[in-house]
């Protein structure tokens, strides 16, 4: 979609099994003064505890967002599955979305996570790190094109995603890319954007 105005990004992921404790996170991104908040995602990674247990059936988790009680849960999984160790294949991994448009505000957003190894189970499905993603419109603002790629590849030592569908960019604006990782354990990544030329795609 393309539209006036912006999108704003912020994030937090974890060392090791850290993400099984309770956190609070308060998200640093905001939206500009005057303008609309059009739609807001809470992003994670979800995978299951202990590799190769049967999975508990759709084991919510409870969560708290700007003070409402939201749940997660497999009906928020929007990819296929895929694994983050290509040599030993650990627990099958999907990236969950869960649109909080209606609880989002538009700065200090409070994420509450409650303990996700208290009482845990084998094949009990686990949340590792969350994104917020805020979209807002201004007619001040210049035109957008905002798009979120979500990973669905099992990790390799390269990996090649083909970034399509887009629509032309304006060569007299600036073009922006940003990435969140959710796994620390990389101490670097090497990017190579390739467009294809002439047509002027990013």
């Amino acid at each position: 979609e393309s539209y006036k105005g912006g999108i704003s990004f912020d994030g937090r992921s974890y060392e090791g099994f850290s993400y099984l404790l309770p956190d609070t996170i308060v998200f640093k991104n905001s939206i500009s003064a005057g303008s609309t908040l059009k739609k807001a995602y809470l992003i994670s990674q979800r995978g299951l505890w202990v590799v190769g247990s049967k999975p508990i059936p759709d084991m919510p988790l409870h969560i708290i967002f700007n003070n409402h009680n939201l749940t997660i849960d497999s009906t928020d999984i929007v990819t296929n599955y895929y694994h983050c160790d290509y040599s030993n294949p650990s627990e099958p991994l999907s990236t969950i979305v869960k649109d909080v448009t209606a609880f989002a505000i538009g700065n200090n957003n409070k994420l509450i996570i409650p303990c996700q190894h208290c009482n845990i189970f084998d094949g009990q499905p686990v949340y590792d790190g969350f994104s917020l993603v805020l979209l807002y419109s201004d007619n001040a603002l210049p035109t957008v094109n905002a798009v979120i790629f979500l990973n669905n590849q099992t990790s390799y030592t390269s990996l090649t995603h083909n970034l399509s569908g887009l629509n032309k960019i304006n060569t007299a604006n600036d073009v922006g890319l940003s990435t969140f990782i959710m796994n620390p354990d990389a101490d670097s990544i090497t990017f190579n954007l390739i467009s294809t030329l002439g047509n002027q795609y990013l």
